[in-house]
């Protein structure tokens, strides 16, 4: 009230002035003020411009020299919050909405259609909002208003601002309930296609359904009316994991836009027959894929985009048709010019030649997907996000050290962001937790990294990403001994029985192939290898699951030790059989230039030659992976070469260097944070450690 008290002290003309100002913002531009002004007095209407400009230029100073506002160049700022409450107040409580309503009004008349008009479109948009009743004198206010509100949700959605853009269209759709739709399907169809997006990016999916449902379930529309929000409703399904109905409603949609659909099924025979059509007409490109002209046909446009969906939904469900669509993705590319999804299909072509064992080859096309990426700009659209992820979680870690990929990842995950593609996002935070992890970061670091991402899947309703974190995560803590046998997933984040048969009714085949593969892991440093080798029969090879994924190093890392361990156990020849195939596939990896192989081919070497009674070429190659683990870092790596290394001194009765490498085994497992797997080192060798050097 003092305040409110001190302000009607002044002129009339400074009070209109402050109370324009007010409904603007803590902060205005002089020449945005003086647009607004016409939704107040009449007498500022009446005079000429250049007398308006220098009246308002005068009452600002007025409000300068009370100290009411402050000027920083062509803008003012109120002094403080509550001034510009008290200058609000100065219009009746009754009149605000419609005052804020005019005021908006009078900015979207007097700004100049461009870019002046678009640089406060938000703020003229939120004003108009706050009294939609009084563009209700004519049909042609209330579709202006709803297209304002369009135009502004689309550019919420730019910016990443999800939720704010979900307002604007349900408020562009509510105006539009008072006119005809008819008159007007193709603002009806805009409104209900962004508001679904936005929806969806927030993870609101319930008003999501209802905003599809009002399109997808008229009859009078065709299909290419009909294909962007089928599209949203096929990432979405994938998105909540029901991956065999969001396949099949994709399948469906190819058809009613007159293309094929794939297969069921394919043989090694169908993907190695398509494999050569396609590296044939790759070769014809060569060198020229990022200068290939645009895609045109928008039907095309619509079925890259597509073919995106349905490649994520069989990478989760370890499909044998994968490669079938890559391949036909890639070949469409070519064929038929570029658009956003083209970089998507090239670097999905990248990542599946990598898993096959080409990885020069991989490297390659993931360069020209990031010239592809340059030359589109921002015609790439919400495909940048997947292309940056994919980069670095399935082609990146073949030919650098995995370390490194942990920012990229940082940075994949912000453009997702900025771009409305939550899913690839949340991939991002899961390969900085994962790639942090595999680095051998401090265990509590990597937990925090879940943990936080694991809220932001469970924010954006993403429970397939969230389900995959919480194995790593559940695994963390048992390694820190946070759970009650660190041999099972059960504990604060997951029970392991629950969480398998929740995988396998949704036919979720990656979440299946981590949670083994992780069960392997933990069985492997508990010493319980039988336990182990009983998991291998239980899930699909990651090969089939997650091609190109980092896990698929860790996990022949783990096999090939669990193979070595079993052949001194029993089936000698079956299990040295497979541990070599294992060997020979990450010498393979080491010739091409993968460096997180390295100490991983001398460790799997040694083991070898320690299940063959080979003890001096045995002792080499610890010595080798000791070395290499002490370069790169990977503290967990280095922890278990000495722990083996100890077990090699037992075989040979060296209790001295036995004893040495258990003490180094503990120490490097205590910096890892794995407080379980030391109590377990501490209690095994008990009889070792209490001896007196």
């Amino acid at each position: 009230d003092l305040l409110k008290r001190r302000l009607l002290t002044m002129p009339k003309q400074v009070q209109d002035i402050l109370l324009v100002a007010s409904a603007l913002g803590n902060e205005f531009e002089d020449r945005v003020l003086e647009m607004s002004m016409s939704a107040i007095a009449p007498e500022s209407e009446g005079a000429h411009h250049g007398e308006r400009t220098e009246l308002i230029a005068a009452s600002l100073q007025e409000a300068v020299d009370g100290g009411i506002l402050r000027r920083t160049d062509s803008s003012y700022g109120f002094i403080h919050d509550q001034l510009q409450q008290a200058s609000f107040d100065l219009c009746p409580e009754e009149h605000k909405n419609e005052f804020q309503a005019n005021i908006g009004r009078s900015l979207i008349d007097n700004a100049e259609e461009g870019r002046e008009l678009e640089s406060l479109l938000l703020i003229a948009v939120d004003l108009c909002n706050c009294d939609t009743a009084s563009f209700s004198g004519s049909n042609c206010d209330k579709i202006r208003l709803a297209n304002l509100n369009l135009r502004a949700g689309i550019k919420s959605v730019k910016q990443a601002g999800f939720i704010a853009a979900g307002e604007y269209l349900e408020t562009g759709i509510n105006i539009l309930r008072d006119v005809s739709i008819d008159d007007n399907l193709q603002l009806y169809i805009d409104l209900h296609r962004f508001a679904s997006q936005a929806h969806y990016s927030s993870g609101n999916f319930d008003k999501m359904d209802v905003c599809l449902d009002a399109v997808l379930e008229r009859t009078d529309l065709d299909i290419m009316d009909k294909l962007p929000l089928y599209i949203i409703r096929c990432h979405a399904l994938y998105a909540s994991y029901k991956l065999t109905e969001s396949l099949a409603l994709s399948q469906q949609v190819l058809e009613e836009m007159g293309y094929k659909r794939l297969p069921d099924k394919a043989s090694t025979f169908d993907v190695v027959m398509d494999l050569i059509k396609t590296k044939r007409l790759l070769k014809k490109h060569t060198g020229k894929i990022p200068e290939l002209p645009l895609m045109e046909d928008e039907k095309r446009v619509y079925a890259m985009t597509l073919y995106h969906t349905m490649g994520s939904t069989l990478y989760m469900l370890g499909s044998s048709v994968l490669p079938i669509l890559i391949l036909r993705w890639t070949r469409w590319a070519l064929k038929y010019g570029l658009t956003g999804h083209s970089c998507t299909a090239i670097v999905f072509y990248a990542f599946m030649i990598t898993s096959m064992g080409d990885l020069e080859g991989g490297r390659e096309y993931g360069e020209v997907t990031v010239q592809m990426l340059e030359r589109l700009g921002d015609a790439v659209g919400p495909a940048i996000g997947r292309c940056l992820f994919l980069l670095e979680n399935n082609i990146a870690h073949w030919t650098k050290p995995v370390h490194l990929c942990i920012k990229p990842s940082v940075v994949a995950y912000e453009v997702a962001m900025r771009v409305g593609d939550t899913e690839s996002a949340m991939w991002g935070l899961w390969c900085e937790a994962s790639f942090s992890h595999y680095s051998a970061k401090k265990l509590s670091d990597v937990d925090e990294l879940f943990r936080s991402h694991m809220l932001s899947c469970r924010e954006y309703e993403l429970e397939g990403i969230w389900a995959t974190s919480a194995v790593h995560r559940q695994q963390i803590l048992n390694l820190m001994g946070r759970g009650d046998d660190p041999l099972i997933l059960t504990g604060d984040v997951i029970n392991e029985e629950d969480h398998l048969a929740w995988a396998q009714n949704g036919n979720m085949q990656m979440v299946i192939t981590v949670i083994y593969n992780v069960r392997i892991e933990q069985a492997y440093y508990f010493h319980e290898y039988e336990k182990a080798a009983e998991f291998f029969d239980c899930f699909l090879p990651g090969e089939k699951t997650y091609p190109g994924s980092f896990f698929n190093v860790r996990n022949a890392l783990f096999e090939g030790l669990v193979s070595f361990a079993m052949a001194s156990i029993k089936d000698h020849r079956h299990w040295m059989k497979r541990g070599s195939s294992v060997l020979k596939k990450v010498r393979k990896w080491v010739k091409a230039g993968n460096p997180n192989c390295v100490h991983m081919l001398s460790f799997l070497q040694a083991e070898e030659a320690l299940a063959r009674g080979r003890m001096k070429v045995a002792e080499t190659k610890y010595g080798e992976t000791i070395v290499a683990t002490s370069r790169n870092g990977i503290a967990s790596d280095k922890a278990l070469a000495h722990e083996r290394y100890c077990a090699f001194f037992l075989k040979k009765g060296d209790k001295y260097w036995a004893r040495h490498h258990v003490e180094k085994a503990i120490q490097a497992y205590k910096d890892w944070e794995a407080h379980a797997k030391v109590d377990h080192l501490v209690e095994k060798y008990r009889a070792i450690l209490s001896q007196v050097k």
